[in-house]
């Protein structure tokens, strides 16, 4: 979400930080505030409701289409299981990019390979995992769903419709959509907006992130002019959540006025221990596919695992 730290000697009594939604927050508070802002941490950043077509170029460019020469092979399981009809093109949005951006892209091949060879409890678990993230009671101070709706769904679009195409993020969104607030409209123009932020601002970025791709990170870092992309390799969505001590350290930089030296630590800081539960969730998987090895086969469940 959002926070405030000190901020370098000499401007604005704080620095503004934020992930997902809550760095919309912040851009939003400096557009409003400038006077108010001595630095940000933008991570996992978001522009608008735009952001959604770069958000499924990329990940069908990643994991199906397998541009990346890591994704190569999952990308061509994946096509492989949709035309023979053994996974719905609707159900791969919810469980793909969760697996490759937690667990990386040879155990989403693992995955792949299991369905084909009947097994299938790892993407059920995984597909059930997912819709509890997107609309689940959430956690205190962290993630709180229900309190940021008006958010994600009135003013950044989440419950957009889905396209009809495989690897679409929306399709768990938009079902969830009935019961959240009516999209009226973004308040911010933010790419306008971000070339008079001239504060120190660090654009933290995951590697694997395919739920705020690196493109619209590296737009952000463009148009802002202080500001410095710090690309995590190895990381996915949000290093607060699956990350703090990598977030702690960027904010420390930010606040010291050390934030240009990021990007050559960016190897360094992704390499601290992850101590957050979210940070495992990739090592959970990997273990459900070793136990699922013994399990009796059999082919997906007909309706989708979301509750």
């Amino acid at each position: 979400m959002g926070a405030a730290a000190g901020g370098p000697a000499g401007r604005a009594p704080g620095a503004s930080a934020g992930h997902p939604y809550g760095a919309y927050l912040a851009q939003g508070f400096g557009l409003r505030h400038p006077d108010r802002v001595a630095g940000m941490v933008l991570d996992s950043p978001l522009l608008g409701p735009r952001d959604l077509a770069v958000q499924r170029a990329h990940i069908r460019a990643l994991l199906w289409d397998g541009a990346a020469p890591d994704t190569a092979r999952p990308a061509a399981l994946l096509r492989a299981l949709v035309a023979d009809g053994l996974v719905a093109p609707d159900r791969t949005g919810a469980v793909v990019p969760l697996v490759y951006e937690f667990a990386g892209p040879r155990v989403l091949a693992r995955l792949l390979t299991g369905v084909r060879e009947g097994r299938t409890r790892a993407w059920e678990w995984c597909e059930r995992a997912g819709a509890r993230e997107i609309d689940g009671p959430g956690t205190g101070f962290l993630m709180e769903t229900d309190l940021v709706a008006g958010i994600s769904h009135g003013e950044l679009h989440y419950g957009a419709p889905p396209d009809g195409l495989p690897l679409d993020p929306q399709v768990m969104h938009a079902a969830m959509a009935a019961t959240k607030p009516r999209f009226t409209g973004e308040p911010y123009d933010l790419p306008s907006a971000l070339p008079a932020f001239d504060w120190p601002t660090a654009v933290v970025s995951g590697g694997r992130d395919v739920r705020t791709p690196r493109p619209v990170a590296e737009r952000v870092a463009e148009l802002a002019p202080d500001a410095v992309l710090v690309p995590l390799p190895g990381m996915g969505h949000s290093a607060l959540d699956t990350h703090p001590l990598a977030a702690l350290h960027v904010a420390h930089a930010v606040a010291a006025g050390a934030h240009r030296r990021l990007p050559g630590l960016a190897p360094r800081i992704a390499a601290l221990p992850r101590r957050a539960m979210s940070g495992h969730l990739g090592s959970v998987i990997a273990a459900g596919l070793a136990l699922e090895r013994w399990a009796p086969r059999r082919a997906l469940a007909d309706a989708p695992c979301v509750r």
